[in-house]
């Protein structure tokens, strides 16, 4: 069921015409309608509507099944931009650290950051030598801290959450979320319901994380202060040095609170509108072919605990990032999602041809995916911006579709359902990741700032790619559980 870009001004004739010939040419079950930027009418308008209307009509005579694009382009969670023109609080808030160097005995003073702007988290001074830290907020009065400095030198920190760095929703609260729905979502069910379930079957979110790195909650220090039972301002600082031997920890405990509560906003909330609505959800993170997930989206197990779909990205060429593949179904695996994803082709050269279309989907299929996004076709085959053209007027590979969409439908169906036996479990080392990430100036991010001994993905690829072993990911902390069993 591929991506369909909206990429011109729809019109019913066009619309009947292009799925009549995705169904009959290209043998396709489905299709995922990605409106984008070139979409006109304009994204949720009624005139909109009105041409989607005639996409679910033209669907359900044909058999087909169709998949509801979350948003505008990508990532998800701007409603179009109408999220942040009306509600701009409740859009994306990023960490910051301002910072003043002293060398005491002498008196410190500055005035708060502008409260308009961004949330105050934390003060803290940490002296610089002996790690020593001292929480401020006893010293300020009237908008500002005035703190007679001891001796020694130090380091003073205002930890803030800046308000609406990106337009997305802030994929962490769940009021905000809540409102994203509402904008979006509970829009196609207003119109739409009666073909939720038959002809409309999923929704799909795309790049939800916390890209960029410093992606914060403003209800971290609390969360942090109940689950721990310390206080979050004496431990900012370890994200940004090192504290003393408490530094991995409170790295772990920071960056395992920011995934928990990842999972537990936008991709459990939209979980469980689909499941009032009957539909099933589906999506995917930023970079989760990357070496770690910690600066992307947390942690894989804690953000698809509810998708009822677990998708992962296969796109950037072959076989880009096939080594981080298996975290996503394995933890579909881990709860007990029978049907696992993949958005794919994506950014492919433009001159790729049939057999590739089969290579990838080997691959993917030896990696635990049984259900097929590929990227994609588009309204106007003239403007393709991410190659290649999947669709029926490709001259590359039209000709080769129809089979290629039997080929598919027929091996998904022989893995779909069952469960997971294998000989071999490989520990994901989320702990050692989220010990050694930190907003230290220099470090790589995008998914690639691992320890120098990180090795997993490297087992991960040559297990499945070199000594064709089959094996699952296990989370550590479900491994203290129930969820798996090991046997002689």
């Amino acid at each position: 069921m591929p991506f369909w870009h909206l990429n011109g001004t729809l019109t019913r004739d066009t619309i009947v015409k292009q799925i009549n010939r995705a169904k009959r040419e290209a043998g396709f079950g489905g299709i995922a309608v990605l409106p984008v930027s070139g979409t006109r009418p304009e994204y949720l308008t009624d005139a909109y509507f009105e041409r989607y209307d005639d996409m679910i009509e033209t669907m359900h005579r044909n058999g087909m099944e169709l998949i509801i694009y979350d948003d505008i382009d990508f990532p998800s969670g701007t409603a179009g931009g109408r999220l942040q023109a009306q509600y701009p609080r409740d859009t994306r808030k990023l960490l910051e650290k301002d910072e003043y160097v002293i060398t005491g005995p002498a008196t410190f003073t500055q005035i708060l950051p502008d409260s308009t702007e961004k949330l105050l988290m934390a003060t803290t001074a940490m002296n610089i030598n002996t790690y020593e830290m001292i929480d401020l907020r006893d010293h300020i009065r009237d908008g500002k801290v005035t703190w007679e400095v001891p001796p020694g030198a130090w380091r003073v920190m205002f930890f803030c959450c800046r308000y609406n760095v990106r337009p997305q929703v802030d994929y962490m609260d769940t009021t905000a979320v809540r409102t994203f729905i509402s904008l979006t979502y509970d829009r196609y069910a207003e119109r739409f319901s009666d073909f939720f379930g038959n002809t409309i079957t999923k929704t799909f979110f795309d790049d939800v994380g916390c890209y960029p790195n410093r992606c914060w909650n403003i209800g971290m220090s609390e969360l942090f202060e109940k689950r721990y039972g310390k206080k979050a301002v004496l431990y900012y600082p370890a994200l940004w040095y090192d504290i003393g031997p408490e530094t991995q920890a409170a790295r772990v405990a920071f960056f395992g609170l920011r995934a928990e509560l990842m999972g537990e906003g936008f991709p459990r909330m939209v979980a469980q509108w689909c499941n009032a609505h009957g539909l099933a959800s589906m999506g995917h993170p930023p970079g989760n072919y990357e070496p770690t997930a910690v600066d992307m989206y947390g942690d894989p197990f804690k953000f698809y605990r509810h998708t009822q779909v677990p998708l992962m990205d296969a796109i950037h060429g072959y076989p880009f990032g096939r080594s981080g593949f298996k975290l996503i179904s394995s933890a579909a695996e881990a709860f007990d999602r029978p049907v696992t994803a993949a958005e794919c082709y994506g950014n492919y050269p433009a001159d790729m041809d049939s057999l590739m279309l089969y290579r990838l989907a080997m691959e993917l299929m030896a990696r635990g995916v049984n259900f097929f996004v590929p990227h994609g076709m588009w309204y106007d085959t003239e403007q393709v911006k991410i190659p290649p053209l999947i669709s029926h007027d490709s001259k590359l590979l039209g000709p080769a579709l129809h089979r290629y969409s039997d080929y598919v439908g027929r091996s998904v169906a022989l893995l779909d359902g069952g469960r997971r036996v294998t000989d071999i479990a490989l520990l994901y080392p989320i702990h050692s990741l989220e010990a050694w990430h930190g907003f230290m100036p220099g470090r790589p991010d995008t998914g690639k700032d691992v320890p120098p001994e990180n090795n997993y993905n490297t087992l991960s690829d040559w297990l499945t790619g070199e000594l064709r072993q089959d094996f699952t990911f296990v989370h550590p902390e479900l491994l203290q559980g129930n969820l798996y069993s090991v046997h002689d």
